[in-house]
């Protein structure tokens, strides 16, 4: 006896759609001929459209490929993902010569190293001022113009910094550069969580993006040394150790130059007047301007889809997307927000503080030579890399939530470790140990990203500049509190402070893991409920 539209309804599938072994439905997806045939497909024209039964959208189950070949939208997909990719590596080029910069910048401007904090300094508050700015403008500005803006502003400063002489102009340009950076990353998070959607190739260009910046904040140093003054000789053997461990990774903060830099000149206001004698003027400009003119190039194909596209449609698209996802209370939601500031924070100054004062520890506590303490934080940086480049595919297999929580058990597993072969001076131990932190450690902010905008509210402009704002607060105070803990208390606060701040990060994930359950719940109750009526 065959089934009727009505026997369809009753198993809450729709009519014609035949219900496979794994719990979806699928139908034929039939492909009309292109010389305008009668509709007829050959047989291998024939696609499966696979519909989920927890969400009822239908998804057609191709190869990329397959739908490149088939499909504009998708080859346009990957244009935007290749054109946003791009303009994060350029933030992480220009992010990646502050480091070997640094001292090039005191020469030019005539200032020591604790006067040149104001650069760095001055860099990161921009980041977080550039990121609030973002937040209130992105939904009412076209994004493809926010994007041609704040890479042209961001590439002409560059090439500005090296001309700027006084002191303050040094600081106003950092500054400038760093709100340009702000606003550019929020635009960046925002787009790329929305050209592939919450799917699994979302996922995995996430962690392609996280680790195009890394890739660019590496190579950013070698294109830089070039272009740099030459140390006197007897100062080599330190400036070469100062570079390596201050360029060590495309996250070049504050405090890890501030930390190696003290580790290597204990007189820094004769350093600067003896260090560079009898040299001629920089040549950092050089290096700076090819950079200006790399971003100002990126810019130039925004500013093609910023006029093929229609400003009021990109407007509307951003409002109508700031909507919670599901149907909970509103008070769990909001907890939850505040739930994933506080991961932002806990673990980016995990993060920045691991990489940052890692070489100062080995050198003071494990009384390591620093050629040796900047080699194993070059290691850490290449880990986390790996760890990028790995959870391209790892995504595929684990849901967002699970991993996050099992990376950042990974982390304290790998910090306690390294905590206990420090105590126990095993070297071994400890290069064993930072890549059993670094390795999860690239894996956790792309797929946070990802849980936050599947589960909880699309990552748009204000959600992507609180998310940016939060980190980077974090990364700000974690050196300052780490510092005066380290000099006044023992040097072992070091691994204490890491292990708090990852034990706090997975909490935090283990509150997304239930809140994720709970969600789920609600949305089958929900459908249960429907089908009764």
């Amino acid at each position: 006896m065959e089934k009727g539209k009505g026997d369809d309804k009753e198993n809450g599938s729709e009519p014609g759609l035949l219900l496979s072994d794994s719990g979806c439905y699928k139908e034929p997806f039939l492909e009309e001929r292109k010389d305008g045939g009668n509709g007829i497909p050959k047989r291998k024209e024939i696609e499966l459209i696979t519909v989920s039964k927890d969400s009822g959208v239908p998804h057609v189950r191709k190869s990329l490929i397959s739908e490149l070949q088939h499909s504009k939208q998708t080859r346009f997909k990957l244009v935007k993902s290749f054109l946003v990719a791009s303009a994060f590596m350029i933030l992480g080029w220009t992010k990646g010569q502050l480091g070997p910069a640094f001292l090039d910048l005191l020469y030019i401007t005539g200032t020591d190293l604790k006067s040149g904090s104001g650069f760095m300094t001055s860099y990161y508050a921009g980041r977080m001022s550039g990121s609030i700015l973002a937040g209130f403008i992105y939904s009412k500005v076209n994004k493809y113009l926010i994007f041609v803006i704040s890479i042209t502003v961001h590439g002409i400063v560059v090439g500005v910094i090296p001309w700027c002489y006084q002191y303050e102009l040094m600081v106003g340009a950092h500054l400038l550069q760093g709100i340009s950076g702000g606003v550019l990353d929020v635009a960046i998070t925002s787009e790329a969580v929305t050209i592939w959607g919450p799917t699994a190739r979302g996922r995995s260009y996430l962690q392609l993006l996280a680790a195009s910046f890394a890739i660019s904040g590496l190579l950013a140093p070698f294109a830089t040394a070039p272009f740099l003054l030459q140390p006197n000789t007897d100062n080599s053997r330190n400036l070469s150790v100062l570079n390596q461990s201050l360029v060590n990774s495309s996250m070049v903060t504050y405090e890890h130059e501030m930390t190696t830099t003290n580790l290597n000149f204990s007189n820094t206001s004769d350093y600067h007047h003896t260090f560079y004698a009898n040299q001629q003027d920089s040549r950092l400009y050089i290096a700076y301007f090819i950079s200006s003119g790399i971003a100002c190039v990126v810019a130039i194909p925004f500013v093609v889809l910023f006029f093929k596209s229609g400003a009021s449609h990109e407007k509307t698209k951003k409002q109508n997307s700031r909507e919670f996802i599901g149907t909970l209370p509103m008070l769990l939601k909001y907890l939850q927000v505040i739930n994933i500031g506080v991961f932002s924070s806990a673990i980016t100054a995990m993060d920045f503080t691991f990489g940052g004062y890692l070489s100062a520890f080995c050198v003071q506590y494990l009384l390591w030579t620093k050629a040796d303490a900047a080699m194993l934080t070059s290691v850490v940086f290449f880990a986390t890399l790996v760890g990028r480049l790995g959870g391209i595919f790892i995504v595929h297999r684990f849901k967002s939530h699970t991993l996050n929580l099992s990376a950042c058990i990974t982390c304290i597993v790998g910090l306690i470790s390294m905590y206990i072969n420090a105590r126990m001076k095993a070297d071994i131990g400890i290069w064993l140990s930072v890549c059993l932190v670094g390795i999860p450690l690239g894996i956790i902010w792309p797929v946070f990203l990802s849980w936050v905008n599947e589960n909880l509210i699309p990552i748009y402009g204000k959600v992507a500049a609180f998310l940016l704002v939060t980190s980077f607060g974090g990364a700000m105070i974690s050196p300052v509190l780490v510092g005066y803990l380290m000099e006044n208390f023992t040097l072992l606060w070091f691994c204490y402070f890491c292990i708090i701040k990852a034990g706090i990060s997975s909490v935090c994930v283990l509150l997304m893991l239930i809140y994720t359950r709970i969600l789920k719940n609600s949305e089958n109750i929900g459908n249960n409920i429907t089908k009764i009526f």
